[in-house]
């Protein structure tokens, strides 16, 4: 499995792009909505955190869940 960075945005929600592992098309997923992420490390670099997820998106165009490994790339630790 590939592991693909995520980010937060203004409502405070992950979202990504992946590519369906069933039909191969990118889709967009975004936390709550189309996508579960289930934090499974947490590491930290001074005052940023970096988090591992599993990530289970169902793909926009043939309605699978698949599951994958994404990474924030560090944010500010609250």
């Amino acid at each position: 499995m590939n592991r693909n960075m995520c980010s937060r945005n203004v409502k405070e929600k992950y979202f990504g792009i992946e590519k369906c592992a069933i039909c191969g098309e990118k889709f967009k997923w975004v936390e709550d909505e189309n996508a579960e992420l289930i934090v499974y490390t947490k590491s930290y670099d001074g005052n940023k955190v970096f988090l591992d997820f599993d990530l289970i998106a169902k793909c926009t165009k043939c309605l699978h869940k698949c599951k994958y490994k994404v990474s924030t790339d560090g944010e500010k630790y609250r």
